[in-house]
């Protein structure tokens, strides 16, 4: 996938307070509102209005002694409301950048600037990309933008990189502000992609994106590469990239590599591999569906990713939500007629997946070392296989995918 497909970022720009009510996330979030619910914390507010369920009228929230009342803004309609309803629920970006730092191994050194926590210091790029702080920020509207540059540009007292969910509000006298800042700013949809549980994942060749953006030339580094070229894989581990023929173990290897640090069972790497999702598979407790069905069913999936992308890239915000409630309807469909409400396998899919991926990253690993012996030996030393797989480098390795 070129782009994360999800509707995380753009809920986060939307709620420019951060604050809302169940309802309100959930309209939001839609389908991923559970995969995301840990980001959003109960506070002891009450939201001033939330949206009915119907996405039509607001309604007015009022408080008279402990009881919760709500007035329809049109039909002037009253009626009392639980106040688990209204409980105003703050979205938790202090956790979002926390977990951003992981996946993009800039540090651990998050720091809140502010009160508000639209603003917050992420961490430092390594020295191969420049040794910039990295700010994210979630404001929409210029003024706050501009007043945010200002701020990040006080802290950091030199240049920058300011995350931002989708660049959407970078306008022209915002990039002026950028630029007298010598600062650059990345969307978060193209850096960072979720999975299907939620989880976020560095986008593979991050790092390209930020060195490109940044404009780093890398001629002078050494090259640690893990490419797809047709039947080959160009792989280097410091030296003059060599090619590998392909095998099965080969992707699941550049999979672990774009994720250092990141557990990862054999069966997501299995469906990240083959872009079909866990819980579209059919697993040892589910009811069969004919192999056909699921290649359609894959088929028209990947045509609506490129499709959203499209609608993405033209702003085309109708032909967006069309197609990702056509999304929405096949994974619904899927998942009812192989019996799944989620990723429900028994031990035996594990077991068969964690056996299957390490004999196909193992014999990756003989043919590399053919070619890469250096690289071979730290994939051995620094790969684990099994059930659970994960890529523990010792140092941080600047691959280029």
């Amino acid at each position: 996938m070129s782009k994360s497909m999800t509707r995380l970022w753009r809920c986060i720009e939307e709620s420019v307070t951060l604050h809302g009510a169940e309802g309100d996330w959930r309209r939001r979030l839609g389908t991923e509102f559970e995969s995301f619910r840990r980001f959003l914390n109960p506070t002891d507010r009450i939201v001033a209005r939330f949206q009915g369920d119907d996405g039509g009228a607001s309604w007015r929230v009022e408080v008279f002694d402990g009881r919760c009342f709500a007035r329809n803004e049109q039909t002037l309609e009253n009626r009392e409301i639980p106040r688990s309803q209204v409980t105003s629920l703050k979205f938790d970006v202090h956790l979002l950048t926390r977990e951003l730092a992981a996946v993009l191994s800039v540090g651990d050194s998050v720091e809140v600037l502010g009160l508000t926590h639209h603003v917050v210091r992420v961490g430092v790029l390594p020295a191969s990309l420049g040794s910039r702080p990295v700010y994210l920020c979630t404001h929409t509207w210029t003024a706050d933008l501009v007043a945010a540059l200002d701020q990040i540009g006080r802290h950091a007292s030199g240049p920058f990189v300011l995350l931002h969910p989708t660049g959407r509000a970078i306008d022209s006298h915002v990039r002026s502000w950028l630029s007298k800042a010598d600062a650059h700013v990345i969307a978060l949809d193209q850096l960072i992609h979720v999975t299907g549980d939620g989880e976020l994942l560095a986008a593979p060749r991050f790092d390209h994106l930020i060195r490109q953006t940044l404009g780093i030339q890398n001629t002078n580094l050494p090259v640690y590469r893990f490419r797809k070229d047709d039947d080959f894989w160009w792989v280097a581990f410091g030296g003059t990239p060599r090619p590998v023929k392909d095998s099965s173990g080969m992707p699941y290897i550049a999979s672990l590599l774009s994720r250092p640090s990141v557990g990862m069972t054999a069966m997501q790497l299995e469906s990240v591999v083959s872009g079909i999702h866990e819980a579209v598979r059919t697993g040892g407790r589910g009811k069969k569906v004919d192999d056909q069905s699921l290649r359609e069913s894959h088929s028209r999936l990947k045509q609506i990713a490129s499709g959203l992308d499209a609608a993405k890239d033209d702003q085309d915000f109708s032909a967006m939500t069309r197609l990702e409630t056509e999304r929405d309807e096949i994974l619904a469909q899927v998942r009812k007629d192989t019996g799944l409400s989620g990723a429900i396998h028994d031990d035996s899919d594990a077991k068969r997946a964690g056996d299957s991926v390490a004999r196909a990253i193992r014999r990756a690993i003989k043919e590399i070392e053919k070619k890469v012996p250096e690289l071979a030996d730290h994939l051995r030393s620094d790969v684990t296989v099994g059930i659970d797989c994960m890529y523990s480098p010792k140092q941080p390795v600047d691959w280029e995918f």
